[in-house]
């Protein structure tokens, strides 16, 4: 699926987000 994270940016996620850090990137769980 999609999310769009706070930068704006499109990211396709494959997988679960765990949490997002305090750069904006996703972390995700396998």
């Amino acid at each position: 699926y999609l999310v769009t994270t706070l930068l704006g940016e499109r990211v396709e996620i494959k997988g679960r987000i765990r949490k997002i850090d305090m750069e904006e990137h996703l972390v995700l769980v396998e």
